[in-house]
């Protein structure tokens, strides 16, 4: 099952555990975000800058590809700060 981590705090992951999921296939990819100055929110065709993010903002992503829930959240606890964990939906549109 994949899952978006979305992180908020430091963008720079802990560098063992990153070795760790990859060593193991779960690291599909993950990112540090842009300072959210550069954000933009879209919609219907038109883009303006935006604080479209109420409180604080992510500082970077991961996805991850694991065996469930409960191991996506073991990862996710992890990584320092909070992290924010989402089931990926699969190309079909149902819920995992």
């Amino acid at each position: 099952m994949k899952y978006l981590l979305l992180v908020y705090s430091d963008p720079a992951l802990p560098a063992e555990l990153l070795r760790e999921l990859a060593a193991g296939g779960e690291l599909v990819s993950g990112a540090a975000l842009a300072d959210p100055v550069h954000t933009r929110l879209v919609r219907a065709g038109a883009a303006r800058r935006s604080s479209a993010h109420a409180g604080e903002p992510p500082s970077g992503y991961l996805v991850i590809d694991c065996d469930g829930p409960e191991r996506a959240a073991e990862i996710a606890s992890r990584i320092p700060g909070a992290v924010e964990l989402r089931p990926i939906m699969k190309e079909s549109g149902q819920e995992m």
